[in-house]
């Protein structure tokens, strides 16, 4: 995987989605072997006489690996397998897709989250932390701004001059599993990723969307200042209570969903975390974010029935003050 990142980054490579893409699904061909293996699964085929012993291919690996359940909770098995198949499909018939323009685009997206789930495979798995074995100090200069890989493919699907048939199936097969991961009651968003990162410096602080800057602190001591612009929450935080019980279903445990949902709210401190929630000064209405969905669907009955329990005994401690207070 370090290889894959070392390639991907060279300024100036001509083949250079296809040796990354080619060093990626190795890597991950390896964690998964090393996971069944982990896990006391063979990682062999049944051997047949007279040839040597041969280790599970790529595709067969993810599909016994899914089978098994032995992927990480944190890790949702269906859009693992699917983005890390059409990588492949892609490896396989990468001349097909040479130099075609903006499809490498598409092929990072579909890449990079690839890459940030083999980094959370081997820290849930493994306990190895991939960020230690890598130096981030790179120069982010590109002179091309990035393609977004969705606008990409619905030019490809409407463009009056049609692409060639390789990429149109390609581009059929993404939008196929992200529409399969949907339909499971998945994240379309846990197939891909897309990075846009943009600095564009402003003279009013109004037309910012990030200000860093350096502000003194006493004597000649330099402090970093950073200002971020709030955002809509009904953009960020779009959803109610009631529609976050509708998306996830149910918990699966004895307890009412409400109660679970308030367990787990009080376990995560959610109220304070804007990643998840969002509370109005004005009126105290709480919104919340998909991505409050997505941590929920990761946890296991396990978590759940943690978080009931560590529920319940603060509410007793709680009664039990009160009393105390009465007396």
């Amino acid at each position: 995987m370090l290889a894959a990142i070392e390639v991907y980054n060279k300024p100036n490579f001509s083949y250079r989605d296809e040796c990354f893409v080619i060093l990626l699904l190795n890597a991950w061909e390896l964690a998964l072997k090393a996971l069944l293996s982990k896990n006391k699964k063979s990682i062999y085929y049944a051997k047949e006489r007279g040839k040597a012993y041969r280790t599970y291919s790529l595709r067969d690996a993810i599909a016994i690996s899914k089978a098994e359940k032995i992927i990480p909770l944190s890790l949702p098995a269906l859009p693992l397998s699917r983005n890390l198949a059409l990588l492949a499909d892609y490896r396989d018939s990468a001349v097909h897709f040479y130099n075609k323009p903006g499809f490498g685009g598409l092929i990072y997206s579909l890449a990079q989250k690839a890459t940030l789930n083999y980094v959370e495979l081997l820290e849930s798995a493994f306990g190895v932390q991939f960020a230690k074995r890598v130096t981030w100090q790179l120069l982010p200069v590109g002179l091309d701004l990035p393609i977004d890989p969705v606008q990409y493919m619905a030019g490809v699907s409407n463009a009056k001059k049609p692409e060639s048939l390789a990429v149109r199936e390609f581009v059929a097969k993404v939008q196929r599993a992200a529409s399969d991961i949907e339909s499971a009651g998945g994240d379309p968003a846990e197939l891909m990723v897309t990075v846009n990162v943009s600095l564009v410096s402003v003279k009013k602080l109004s037309q910012a969307d990030v200000v860093v800057g350096i502000a003194g602190e006493g004597g000649d001591t330099l402090m970093p200042t950073t200002i971020i612009r709030q955002q809509d929450p009904n953009v960020t935080h779009p959803l109610s209570w009631t529609e976050v019980l509708q998306r996830i279903g149910s918990f699966g445990v004895r307890y009412s969903d409400r109660y679970v949902l308030q367990s787990m709210m009080w376990k995560h401190e959610v109220l304070h975390d804007r990643r998840f929630c969002w509370v109005s000064e004005k009126t105290g209405v709480r919104q919340f974010s998909h991505d409050f969905v997505q941590f929920l669907k990761k946890q296991s009955k396990t978590d759940v029935s943690n978080a009931i329990g560590e529920y319940q005994g603060m509410l007793r401690a709680r009664q039990q003050e009160r009393r105390q207070e009465q007396a």
